[in-house]
């Protein structure tokens, strides 16, 4: 049996179409800007990890904060990020802060006192979608943070 549409029925598939588009639109944006963040996230703890494996070699050992392997660490840092689709200073993005940290103090299970390196890393990321929606007061600007700590080898 054939149904046939009434007269109060015509558009009413336009008019729905036209009510739930923004609605997911919206949503698609919202995931997009979250993969992208995740996204960031995980370059971000990628390129601490080769930092701080860097840091725990005995090659790179440092007295001070200031000596010339921490520059060559975060410079290590830096291009990682650059590599892997985070721009930064040295790349023509954003201001990225990069902090290593050689002398960690850690007792293991057993009591034993030894040192760790920390690698911090701090990037400013904007979203690209989500600030063009009015009345959501969210900022324009986050900062996301990689860090990642091993054992030295030394």
């Amino acid at each position: 049996m054939k149904r046939t549409r009434g007269q109060n029925e015509s558009g009413t598939q336009v008019v729905e179409l036209a009510l739930v588009l923004p609605i997911l639109l919206f949503l698609v944006m919202l995931v997009a800007e979250f993969a992208a963040f995740v996204r960031m996230h995980h370059v971000l703890d990628n390129a601490a990890r080769e930092g701080v494996r860097l840091s725990s070699l005995q090659e790179n050992k440092c007295s001070n904060p200031t000596c010339s392997s921490n520059s060559a660490i975060q410079t290590r840092v830096l291009d990682y990020m650059c590599r892997n689709g985070a721009p930064n200073q040295t790349c023509g993005g954003p201001t990225t802060t990069v902090a290593v940290n050689q002398n960690v103090p850690v007792a293991n299970a057993s009591g034993v006192n030894m040192t760790t390196s920390l690698v911090t890393v701090a990037r400013p990321c904007s979203f690209q979608f989500v600030p063009a929606v009015p009345g959501f007061g969210i900022p324009s600007t986050i900062t996301l943070r990689g860090a990642a700590q091993f054992r030295n080898l030394y």
